[in-house]
């Protein structure tokens, strides 16, 4: 039976993508500063107009490149995450979604992916999973005199927000809680039945096995 595994995050492949990328518009930049200060001595010594024009548009275009690496840089790394977890999974991620506060969770056929704190992945085969339930609750008003109290509602509201979503426990002693927060029913629904499939793979797959068919 597989163990529960821990992973890094970003992945040391998905970092390297990171660094060049920052690393090469870094340059753009320099390349940039550079080109305006040499064209303009360069121009301003000479007083031709076309130096100085060649080297304002060629820094123009570096910091054009600069900012969209910085664009791209910033992009590798908000999809860093799942990138990570494609990397570190031994089978294609068949389903993903982010919660409201950003956690990712992932699919594969051998397993689930859930962000933890510190930047790590854990990654939890569907055997090591003790119960998965998801929950929207629900709030009452309050009323003072026959008059909604709005401020009391809102709290209640939220607080009924932060305790909805996916909730999954996993056999680890460190770590045994997830939560997906959301309150997105269908979406809620939609991973119930990704989870009710994979119990049933997995079952069909125990029932197959050697082991289970002597008995032993």
């Amino acid at each position: 039976m597989s163990a529960i595994k821990i992973h890094s995050l970003p992945h040391p492949q998905v970092k390297k993508k990171i660094n060049v990328t920052r690393i090469l518009a870094g340059i753009c930049a320099v390349v940039a500063v550079a080109a305006i200060m040499i064209g303009g001595m360069v121009g301003a010594g000479s007083g031709n107009d076309l130096v100085m024009g060649t080297a304002f548009f060629g820094a123009v275009l570096c910091v054009l490149f600069a900012i969209l690496g910085q664009k791209q840089a910033k992009y590798i790394a908000e999809d860093s995450v799942l990138e990570s977890v494609e990397r570190y999974s031994d089978a294609p991620i068949s389903f993903y979604v982010r919660g409201d506060d950003g956690k990712l969770l992932a699919a594969s056929q051998n397993a689930i992916f859930l962000q933890r704190p510190h930047n790590r992945i854990q990654e939890v085969p569907y055997a090591k999973i003790r119960n998965v339930w998801w929950e929207i609750p629900g709030y009452s008003q309050i009323l003072f005199g026959g008059i909604v109290d709005g401020m009391a509602n809102n709290a209640r509201k939220y607080e009924a927000y932060k305790n909805s979503g996916l909730f999954i426990d996993v056999a680890d002693i460190r770590e045994p809680h997830w939560h997906l927060l959301t309150n997105d029913k269908q979406l809620l629904m939609q991973w119930q039945e990704i989870f009710n499939q994979a119990f049933e793979r997995q079952k069909l797959q125990q029932q197959s096995s050697p082991v289970a068919r002597t008995g032993t």
